[in-house]
């Protein structure tokens, strides 16, 4: 299991880790594990006749909201999906606009990267405003601001 700096310098100190058993491995898994406020990374590793468990104690302070993906893919199902982690909302600003009666939003790839492509369905003529934030609520950019006809629009 490799980790690097992230200044591309090299391998963090302590690394590589290597498991026990390695013949085959599932993606490492990332969080306090011993609750003990200390990041813990493990692993599962197995060979023709065992399954081991591996955990390793990273020595620095865990920090759940600082942590993007916290396991390969993003989730346990190793889909790259992460809808748990995609909050909408719609606010109006007061006026008497035409009120969207309903919509979806899609986001592919899911996690986000330079070439993510967004889809919105409405189902009337409406006024939007796309917003895209980061992890920490922080508004990164406005996607479309205005008015769109009913239907699919990417963005």
């Amino acid at each position: 299991l490799h980790a690097f700096k992230l200044d591309g310098s090299g391998e963090a100190p302590g690394f590589p880790l290597r498991p026990t058993g390695f013949t085959y491995m599932n993606g490492a898994e990332l969080g306090d594990i011993n609750n003990d406020g200390i990041l813990d990374v493990a692993t599962i590793s197995y060979n023709d006749q065992y399954t081991y468990s591996n955990v390793w104690s990273l020595g620095v302070s865990y920090q759940p909201e600082k942590i993007l993906f916290d396991t390969y893919h993003s989730n346990l199902a190793r889909n790259g999906l992460s809808p748990e982690k995609v909050q909408t909302s719609i606010h109006t600003d007061g006026m008497n606009h035409n009120r969207i009666k309903n919509f979806s939003l899609s986001i592919f790839p899911n996690p986000m990267n330079p070439t993510t492509v967004v889809q919105v369905q409405v189902s009337n003529a409406s006024r939007i405003r796309l917003d895209l934030f980061d992890i920490t609520g922080r508004r990164v950019r406005t996607v479309y601001k205005g008015d769109l006809a009913s239907g699919e629009h990417r963005f």
